[in-house]
């Protein structure tokens, strides 16, 4: 979604593009056959992370590398104010580091010997028609709050459980609320799924553990009053960003990358304190650290917004307004133009017949 939204915030500044398609796995993206143009200009993104595809870039997506090499972009994301000592393999043939917010970028510059540039991506809703909740299996007359998460990101930094307990701290069975967790490929995770669909009896509390496309989940969102991400760590928080969009209120950990569009105006932000993991998971190392965000506090703000739904809308137009401002894609696009344009002039500096424009 990201590089999409780049894509389209660079081409409004009139750059040409091409666009090719890094396949890491076929099914997990929908549109992606689109994209198969070839390496055609001086310089080159490539959007997929250091580990375990970047290496693999080129073999991945059908192509050999331009010669003579391009300058080389890589855009990297990453969930933590440390980056794996592994992602110095991966920097041997690129010029230097884009990534979407400030904090992952602090701790990419904390270890790479390379220019390191926070270009947000930008962020729009691409069409879609609205749903009625019925047709999601959801109450009509309930205050709904929502949250989407992805089983493959690793459900502990998504923090759907905390959500869970926060929400059963905040209403009773008999109160007009529901918490609706949106999920995808829960079966690839059995015990995670038992223990979220564990978690959500005796309360009010919806697992979808359906795969949607963009304008069905754009849809869901919709019909809900409220998001809610209490994450441990986020490197952008897309969802927050499209809720916002959406004009709905949206409660969120104050920490990690959304922090860098939203704050006390335009959000409701929970405390939070820093802990290490303690343990490997996944893909991250014992020694990391994220934050735990307050679930007494979080369910004190679900409260006042089901409590008081007029200021619950005024909060969230506040934060449409806000979002359409901070998250332009047209904005992001100057700010990658203005970036290519100082490369081009360096690489003509230097004597290089680039074909950027």
């Amino acid at each position: 979604m990201s590089i999409r939204a780049l894509a389209k915030g660079l081409r409004s500044q009139g750059l040409q593009l091409s666009l090719r398609d890094v396949r890491t796995d076929v099914g997990d993206e929908e549109g992606r056959l689109r994209y198969a143009g070839m390496e055609d200009f001086d310089v080159t993104i490539i959007h997929t992370q250091p580990t375990p595809y970047f290496p693999r870039a080129y073999e991945l997506c059908g192509l050999h590398a331009r010669e003579p090499r391009p300058y080389r972009i890589a855009y990297w994301y990453w969930e933590f104010e440390a980056i794996p000592d592994s992602w110095l393999n991966a920097i041997g043939d690129i010029d230097e580091v884009w990534t979407a917010t400030e904090f992952i970028a602090r701790g990419l510059r904390e270890k790479l010997p390379l220019p390191v540039r926070t270009i947000f991506p930008g962020v729009e809703l691409e069409p879609y028609a609205r749903k009625e909740r019925r047709e999601f299996g959801l109450p009509e007359d309930h205050f709904v709050f929502l949250f989407v998460f992805h089983m493959n990101s690793v459900m502990e930094r998504k923090n759907p459980l905390g959500l869970i307990d926060a929400f059963k701290a905040a209403f009773r069975v008999e109160d007009r609320a529901t918490l609706v967790i949106k999920t995808m490929f829960g079966e690839h995770h059995p015990s995670q799924m038992k223990d979220l669909l564990d978690a959500a009896v005796g309360s009010n509390v919806v697992i979808l553990n359906e795969v949607y496309n963009t304008e069905t989940l754009h849809a869901l969102m919709d019909t809900c009053d409220a998001y809610v991400s209490l994450h441990r760590s986020e490197g952008l928080g897309l969802t927050m960003a499209e809720a916002m969009l959406m004009a709905k209120p949206v409660i969120a950990t104050r920490y990690s990358g959304n922090v860098d569009f939203m704050d006390d105006d335009n959000s409701l932000l929970v405390p939070c304190e820093m802990v290490t993991l303690g343990r490997d998971i996944e893909l991250y190392d014992a020694r990391l650290s994220w934050a735990e965000p307050s679930l007494s506090r979080a369910a004190e703000l679900m409260r006042e917004l089901f409590d008081d739904q007029a200021w619950a809308k005024a909060l969230g137009q506040r934060a449409q307004t806000d979002a359409r401002s901070r998250l332009s894609v047209e904005a992001a696009g100057r700010k990658a133009a203005s970036r290519l344009a100082e490369i081009r002039e360096t690489l003509r500096a230097a004597g290089a017949d680039t074909a950027v424009r």
